[in-house]
């Protein structure tokens, strides 16, 4: 990486400045602990403003792919991120919780004069990234679901229940 990504993320906002480019995944220190492969890149887009109620806020857009272990197969499998952030800048930690008390969906943080932008996407990406992750179809033949193909073990129960109703004693 040629250069850190730093902002002063209050003036970003209140200026509605704007930030967009691509990080290589093996520069997300932070993400390499959680992926496969360091190959790839990440798109990010980052908007500064302000709100209806005056608060300042940046919009955080990152989308790639990064490779995953799955968890069932223990094979590694392409994830698509593709997460979008709104977070509202407060200047300390009682106005994010009085602001979270009004609205459970806010995300707030801290404005800094010093906001490393990579901090951000990384941030962003490792919420993306599901806590078990898996692929949809693991059979190695990709016709169906591996765990579907196992028996169902309430099968017997269901054939003795069966039998009990056609024998009537």
């Amino acid at each position: 990486m040629s250069k850190p990504l730093i902002i002063d993320s209050g003036e970003f906002a209140r200026e509605g400045l704007s930030l967009n480019g691509e990080i290589a995944l093996r520069d997300l220190q932070r993400v390499l602990g959680s992926v496969q492969s360091d190959a790839g890149v990440i798109r990010y887009a980052l908007q500064g403003g302000v709100d209806k109620l005056q608060r300042r806020y940046l919009r955080l857009s990152v989308t790639g792919e990064v490779s995953l272990l799955c968890q069932r197969c223990m094979l590694p499998f392409a994830f698509a991120i593709d997460g979008d952030s709104l977070l509202t800048l407060f200047d300390n930690e009682i106005d994010i919780d009085a602001a979270s008390e009004q609205d459970e969906t806010l995300e707030g943080i801290l404005a800094s004069r010093e906001q490393s932008v990579v901090d951000l996407i990384e941030d962003e990406i490792l919420l993306a990234l599901p806590l078990a992750p898996k692929h949809e179809v693991c059979a190695p033949d990709g016709n169906s679901d591996s765990v579907a193909k196992k028996p169902n073990p309430f099968a017997v129960l269901q054939q003795l229940k069966v039998n009990k109703q056609a024998d009537p004693d």
